[in-house]
């Protein structure tokens, strides 16, 4: 799922905020909405938790 998941420019492997927040599952405060991410399929809801329990600078920025 490569939309999910992206090398930065450091190399790293991370998930992009972008794709949290068109999918509703993240908001402009960074809280996600576990309503919406239950909807979604198992590799999404596996990303988002994997994204949550990030420190936010192995997060991507895009």
């Amino acid at each position: 799922m490569h939309f999910i998941i992206a090398d930065d420019d450091t190399g790293k492997m991370c998930i992009g905020r972008a794709f949290l927040t068109m999918h509703r599952i993240l908001d402009k405060e960074n809280q996600i909405h576990t309503d919406m991410a239950l909807a979604l399929p198992t590799v999404v809801k596996d990303a988002v938790a994997i994204w949550a329990d990030m420190d936010a600078s192995d997060r991507c920025s895009g």
